[in-house]
């Protein structure tokens, strides 16, 4: 058997999920929690995670559906773009899988957050590959975002593992004859990844 690929998610995984902020910025805009959620995520999300729209279209959107100011959008957008950080001791596994394994990233992402990313940690020097959804032009949950992206590494799905929170992605991804882990933190993740024969 090669030696697994180890594809890891950003958002809730790599790094910490701002969606905590919905509830506060909810609260701020005087709009309830569902409508802004809604608006960040669902069709709006998807098409601009998979590169159909561009980013000002996407956060005119956002602004529309959610029924708030252009100041309370940038406002959201900014405070987003910048809450989100490693999750403690993801930094040093994924160092030490490096050494031995290709880590990369797969993940449901949007530029301007991938942008603001890499200009506060340098997230190209952190894995061998980055691909995100609007690379491929497919989005979570579906497990051809993993084969299109496992594809390009010329790794079969079957030498791989995929480490992400979402369920629904690594249910549809197990179908492929990948390895999955449901993320909770690096302690867990790093004790799932051993039990795989997996060497840290």
């Amino acid at each position: 058997m090669k030696k697994p690929v180890i594809f890891i998610d950003f958002g809730g995984v790599y790094f910490t999920s701002a969606m905590p902020l919905v509830k506060i910025y909810a609260k701020k805009f005087g709009v309830t929690e569902k409508r802004l959620h809604d608006a960040l995520i669902g069709e709006n999300w998807n098409a601009h995670a998979t590169g159909k729209i561009k980013e000002k279209t996407y956060w005119r959107n956002v602004q529309t559906a959610a029924g708030i100011t252009k100041e309370q959008t940038e406002a959201y957008r900014m405070t987003w773009y910048y809450y989100s950080k490693p999750n403690p001791g993801m930094k040093t596994l994924i160092r030490k899988l490096k050494k031995n394994y290709k880590v990369a990233a797969l993940s449901s992402a949007i530029i301007g957050w991938v942008e603001v990313l890499e200009k506060k940690y340098k997230i190209s020097k952190h894995f061998h590959e980055h691909h995100y959804t609007y690379d491929h032009g497919i989005d979570k949950p579906s497990a051809r975002f993993f084969l299109s992206a496992a594809k390009n590494m010329g790794a079969k799905p079957e030498d791989c593992i995929v480490v992400d929170d979402m369920k629904a992605f690594l249910d549809e991804v197990k179908k492929t004859g990948a390895r999955t882990i449901l993320f909770k933190d690096a302690k867990h993740l790093e004790t799932k990844l051993k039990k795989m024969g997996i060497e840290i």
